[in-house]
């Protein structure tokens, strides 16, 4: 049996570099040498696999690349000067070829000019290993190569891992993407009419919400034939959770399933809306918060006798409505009052309004406010929403809304907090 034949008999009982297996390695280190001198190659082989190396051999160059093509070894231990290609030769090969894989490269030379070291490193080799090779020089030559190798693997696996963990989570979430738009349509769809005429008024809205969905809210909606119920909601956050609270909230709105006694009484002349503090007594009721969670909810909920203008509006937290007379006179309609959802005990009251021909009524969120006074300041904030409010082109429903659009500017997603806004207008006489 040839020095080969014993050496890959040995094969099998392979460890890993240094001769020992540490935690969590998974295979050998596998050294392919390269020596046109069968004695030194046969000399070389048969130490690195007393070591516990793999060891793979070829007699030049040539070989040595085939080899390394069809079983890539970890390091390589190559003479410097051989017929045919030189091992400088074959290091500059494997180093910039993707397909051999990048072995740590070691290169055995008698040369010690700095002159030809320079060369060896420039054409990509790792150390080197003065001729005639000492068996203990060799082992921490090696030793520190299949250290490196061990390293290079760990973090190969480690960014393939990356790779797929960011491949995966670039895959959720544009899923969760694809869920917001969708969950954005049908939060558009939802909403009421833009703009509508309902018996000699003019209702119009506009929501900008801050991202894909927003916490706001807001409806319109006949209560019987002679009345308009209207409200405007603004759940704490943002997002998808702010926004299913707002969802439910407008269901229960909506006059349907359980809540079909919600919105109206019988009265002494036939189904009349309920109270719309008892409105919001019955949310705070229905959403309280009882699991800490920071959530509650603002609005303003309020019900229009369309044959006369009068109405009655409860506010929970949220700011002011606007009454703007026909004249241009401006007042604020609540006394603030709590947030829905917060305390249990909470006490709500009905505020009293009349819409009397060209009077307009105006309700947003605190987006509306907090956009203003990101330009103009906390202070003037009210007082820059009364301005547009009484400009000209602001005396009807839709003139309020389209005002308040271009002054605000943006986009939906562009604002930081959603922005939603309805206005009721009585035409003039």
């Amino acid at each position: 049996m040839n020095m080969q034949a014993r050496i890959e008999g040995k094969k099998g009982a392979s460890a890993v570099a240094g001769g020992s297996r540490e935690p969590g390695e998974q295979r050998a280190i596998n050294v392919l040498v390269v020596e046109d001198n069968d004695s030194e190659r046969w000399r070389l082989s048969a130490m690195l696999t007393k070591l516990g190396y793999g060891v793979r051999e070829a007699a030049n160059a040539d070989e040595a690349l085939s080899t390394q093509l069809q079983a890539p070894s970890d390091i390589v231990v190559s003479d410097w000067r051989m017929p045919g290609m030189s091992g400088l030769e074959l290091c500059a090969a494997m180093k910039t070829e993707a397909d051999y894989r990048q072995p740590y490269f070691i290169m055995l030379t008698g040369m010690t000019n700095p002159v030809d070291l320079i060369a060896g490193m420039e054409a990509g080799a790792d150390d080197f290993i003065a001729k005639p090779c000492e068996a203990e020089v060799l082992r921490v030559r090696v030793q520190a190569g299949a250290r490196i190798q061990r390293l290079r693997g760990e973090q190969e696996h480690n960014n393939r891992l990356m790779r797929h963990l960011l491949l995966k989570e670039r895959r959720a979430m544009n899923k969760i993407r694809e869920d917001l738009e969708l969950a954005a349509e049908v939060q558009q769809d939802l909403l009421p009419h833009a703009h509508a005429r309902i018996d000699g008024y003019a209702v119009s809205t506009l929501f900008r919400p801050a991202q894909e969905v927003g916490g706001d809210f807001f409806n319109y909606f006949q209560l019987g034939p002679h009345h308009l119920g209207f409200y405007l909601l603004d759940v704490s956050g943002h997002g998808v959770a702010a926004a299913m609270m707002s969802f439910s909230i407008a269901y229960q709105l909506s006059g349907d399933g359980d809540s079909a006694g919600f919105l109206m009484q019988h009265g002494g002349h036939g189904p009349e809306p309920v109270s719309p503090a008892a409105v919001v007594a019955t949310l705070n009721e229905r959403f309280q918060d009882r699991h800490d969670r920071g959530r509650h909810f603002t609005m303003v909920y309020g019900v229009l006798d369309l044959r006369d203008g009068s109405g009655r509006l409860c506010q929970a937290g949220h700011p002011n409505p606007l009454l703007i007379d026909a004249g241009n006179m401006l007042s604020k309609l609540g006394d603030g009052g709590l947030p829905a959802g917060m305390f249990q005990d909470a006490s709500f009251e009905d505020t009293p309004f009349h819409l009397h021909p060209g009077d307009r009524l105006f309700l947003c969120s605190d987006g509306v406010l907090d956009r203003i006074a990101g330009t103009h300041g906390a202070n003037r904030a009210h007082d820059e929403l009364g301005r547009q409010l009484c400009l000209e082109a602001a005396g009807s429903a839709d003139g309020m809304v389209a005002v308040m659009a271009e002054f605000l500017g943006g986009e939906a997603g562009s604002f930081v907090d959603d922005v939603s806004m309805l206005a009721i207008s009585r035409d003039a006489v």
